[in-house]
């Protein structure tokens, strides 16, 4: 038996109290500073460019992204993995005398 009278609580959530309204203040506030921290993001974010600057950047990815591009960069890697022949020339020479 208990001495004390316990109150147990209700169905749904405690809305309307105190503290309730102070939670809901605080989140309404976290949120204004959220979106302005969102728009400062955004505003760093965006650089206005000249269609100039727009057109050049779009032709550096073009060359960049070109099949002739990409066969220069493959051929310049294998050139470096193909093994050159030693040749020696003084036994050219004595194979050639031979003969």
């Amino acid at each position: 038996k208990l001495d004390k009278e316990v109150k147990l609580g209700g169905l749904g959530a405690n809305i309307g109290g105190e503290e309730w309204k102070e939670k809901a203040q605080r989140r309404h506030k976290m949120g204004l500073y959220g979106g302005k921290v969102n728009k400062m993001k955004m505003n760093l974010k965006i650089k206005v460019e000249s269609p100039e600057e727009v057109r050049e950047k779009q032709k550096r990815i073009n060359i960049l992204n070109s099949k002739r591009n990409k066969i220069t960069e493959y051929s310049k890697n294998l050139e470096t993995e193909r093994k050159k022949p030693t040749i020696n020339f003084s036994e050219m020479f004595k194979i050639h005398r031979e003969n």
